[in-house]
Formats: structure tokens, C-alpha cells, sequence
């Protein structure tokens, strides 16, 4: 037998939040990739708390912009910027 139990331990209204990924591993600063125009734009974001489909952001992000969810490091480690292709 086998039980899954969902706690409920916080509700807030209107917070920027981004989907729940590999790349979360608790609250802290993470170092994302955020889309302006043609370019990603290596940029500091302070993640709060997660639930199971989504993690808050505290600062770093506004609502309505794009962030890349998969680490890059390998290939593109300590580049601030990246220009995608047309």
C-alpha cells in the first residue's frame, strides 16, 4: 500500500512564477537565461518555494518574459550573452 499526501502550506495571489524543472533544487539565486528578442541574457533570479507544477520568483523576472528552463553550462559556461539563430 502506498500513500501520497499534498500539504498546502502557503497561498499567494499575484506572484511571478515559472514552471517546475530540473533546474530547481530549493529556494535561493539561479543563474537563468532570459529571452530579449534574438538573444539570451544570463541574468540572476531569486526562486522562492515550489508547488508541484510551478516555482515563485521573488525578483529577477517580470511577468511576460521568456526564460530558458534547461542549463546550458556545458556548452555556453560563463557566457552572458548567447545570440540564437534567425
Amino acid at each position: 500500500m502506498k500513500v501520497t499526501v499534498y500539504v498546502l502550506t502557503a497561498l499567494k495571489n499575484e506572484c511571478v512564477r515559472i514552471p517546475f524543472g530540473h533546474y530547481y533544487h530549493g529556494e535561493g539565486v539561479y543563474e537563468l537565461y532570459v529571452r530579449k528578442g534574438n538573444v539570451l541574457e544570463r541574468r540572476e533570479v531569486r526562486l522562492g518555494g515550489s508547488g508541484e507544477s510551478f516555482v515563485e520568483v521573488l525578483s529577477g523576472l517580470e511577468p511576460d518574459e521568456e526564460v530558458l528552463l534547461q542549463t546550458l553550462d556545458a556548452a555556453y559556461k560563463g557566457r552572458k550573452k548567447i545570440k540564437l539563430k534567425d
